[in-house]
């Protein structure tokens, strides 16, 4: 059955139940609920998993003054960059890529600065000194309370370099180290073996990062092995990728088979990197609702690849699928990267925001994901979570909204949702019963606080949620009730398309009603909280597309 006009629902219901960290989809015929009403059940006693706060991670770049962090004139870490990473709880750092980890060499980036070299970034017509190496992001990690990722080079680079540069970071007496300022080892745990092999060469220009699935193997191993030579405590992740829809980015479709049968004995984590949308990088009919719709039916493709990368592990690797864990090292809200696209801007907007909560829920359900790492801390151009100035965007928030309003143990949610179908637009294929409603629930660590994140995608209408708290004697009646929104699903909190010589932003494409696109400002799409009346049966107004935390107490 075809949906209905703009924003209209569709007559059935879908139900989503989580159990296990496995999400299942049944669709129910017509007539469970009024057309904008969503039903959220919470089982407080069926504890689902323990959450790893290694999933509210990002990243930060070597170049370019490590993505502009570095203010040069003070020559330190921005302050801004520094107390926004901390204050939104950011728990992981990936260094020193994307794709510059593949031609970056670690030791570019140790000894005194005045002496490190100014080197060519390879991917583009650019280059820039090495301010920010081991000793300076392992700092910002420290003061942070961040946990550092680093990534070696397996594409111009040797295992030997790599397992000189593990020994470096981790050998407990290092007489280089403790000359260049740091006598402790830094105790680095998780190294990712390359980037993004796989990728087609969509160009055909020559890419010395791009490789079959069978070199990256061999290389892989070669590198696992030499690394735990140095440190036989590290975790390695190895770069895998499957293709689904139109998401169809990796270059071989045996890929994961090959990198999974040889070397699942070295494997600790899977990587992948399938969560960038809508990337709409060649614009045809779609108008603005379209690619918004798209963007957020692209969490459910999302989880079916996730599911689809699970069972991967356990075909290929039956032997070290109890022990491998799946990392995404990269994501993020993306348009386009092209200045003359209406929508290379647009991954400021609160629209973006929701399709990032609505990614940390998938993540935080999927089985064996324990490591995530948004693309990126901060960006020269437009990618970054926040700006220079340290101003939080709102996929930021998203993510704050679970690292610190969420909790510990992921407790069982049944949700009942209106539902819509919405149309293919860039690499996100067309979606059909599409919940407007999702929600995960969680427990304080002592269980005593109740957490229930809702997502709303819809992005005009407001939907009342009834929520259930089963299997908890009492709740209190007063809790707090934490809201990231704003009136349009284009607002932002300020411009990041920056003046650059020699570039032409196109014209922004906006909201049909209502833009706020053009008129950011810090704090224009903010968390909002309030007190609430609480209980174990109660009904909450989601306003349209936004995210809420409601915390609950247990007076018992």
């Amino acid at each position: 059955m075809p949906s209905q006009s703009v924003f209209g629902f569709r007559p059935g219901t879908v139900t989503y139940r989580v159990y296990e960290g496995v999400l299942l989809a049944v669709w129910l015929g017509g007539g469970a609920l009024t057309a904008q009403t969503a039903v959220v059940d919470v089982d407080v006693k069926t504890v689902t998993k323990t959450i790893d706060r290694r999933l509210y991670g990002s990243n930060m770049e070597w170049s370019n003054n490590a993505n502009q962090s570095w203010d040069t004139g003070s020559n330190s870490f921005r302050y801004s960059i520094l107390d926004q990473t901390k204050l939104s709880k950011v728990t992981l750092l990936r260094f020193p890529g994307g794709t510059l980890a593949d031609y970056y060499h670690w030791r570019d980036g140790i000894g005194p600065q005045s002496n490190r070299p100014t080197t060519p970034h390879y991917i583009d017509s650019g280059s820039s000194k090495h301010v920010v190496g081991t000793h300076e992001i392992m700092d910002f990690c420290q003061r942070t309370g961040a946990q550092p990722i680093l990534q070696v080079n397996v594409a111009t680079g040797t295992a030997e370099e790599a397992k000189n540069w593990v020994a470096y970071a981790n050998s407990a007496v290092n007489y280089e180290r403790a000359a260049n300022g740091s006598t402790a080892p830094f105790a680095v745990k998780l190294w990712e073996i390359g980037n993004e092999p796989y990728m087609r060469n969509w160009s055909g220009a020559s890419n010395s990062s791009l490789m079959t699935a069978s070199t990256y193997t061999t290389k892989f191993i070669d590198y696992a092995t030499k690394m735990k030579q140095a440190d036989p405590t590290i975790k390695v992740v190895a770069v895998g990728g499957s293709n689904f829809g139109r998401y169809q980015l990796v270059q071989e479709a045996n890929w994961n088979k090959e990198l999974l049968q040889r070397a699942g004995s070295q494997i600790d984590f899977l990587a992948v990197h399938n969560a960038y949308a809508p990337m709409v990088v060649n614009l045809g009919t779609e108008n603005f609702q379209q690619v918004y719709e798209a963007m957020l039916a692209f969490p459910k493709q999302v989880e079916r690849n996730l599911v689809s990368t699970n069972r991967d592990i356990e075909r290929y690797a039956p032997a070290a699928a109890s022990r491998i864990q799946i990392a995404i090292t990269e994501w993020g809200p993306l348009f386009a990267v092209s200045p003359g696209n209406p929508y290379v801007g647009h991954a400021k907007t609160l629209g973006s925001g929701v399709y990032t909560a609505s990614m940390m829920r998938v993540f935080l359900e999927a089985q064996r994901v324990s490591v995530a790492n948004f693309f990126e801390l901060t960006d020269p151009l437009f990618l970054g979570s926040m700006n220079h100035g340290g101003v939080p965007k709102p996929s930021l928030l998203a993510m704050e909204m679970y690292s610190k309003y969420f909790g510990d143990k992921m407790i069982k949610t049944v949700v009942t949702s209106p539902t819509i179908s919405t149309a293919a637009a860039g690499l996100v294929e067309a979606e059909t019963n599409l919940p407007y409603i999702e929600a995960s629930s969680s427990l304080s660590a002592d269980g005593k606080v109740i957490y229930v994140m809702l997502i709303n995608k819809n992005l005009q209408i407001s939907v009342p949620a009834t929520i259930k708290i089963r299997n908890a004697a009492c709740i209190a009646t007063t809790g707090i009730a934490r809201t990231l929104t704003a009136a349009s699903p284009d607002a932002n909190n300020g411009d990041d398309l920056l003046a650059i010589p020699g570039i032409t932003w196109a014209k922004q494409a906006t909201a049909p009603s209502n833009s706020m696109f053009n008129s950011g400002a810090p704090g224009t799409v903010a968390i909002h909280s309030k007190s609430i009346n609480s209980s174990a049966s109660m009904q909450y107004d989601l306003p349209p597309v936004s995210v809420t935390s409601l915390e609950l107490r247990r007076c018992n």
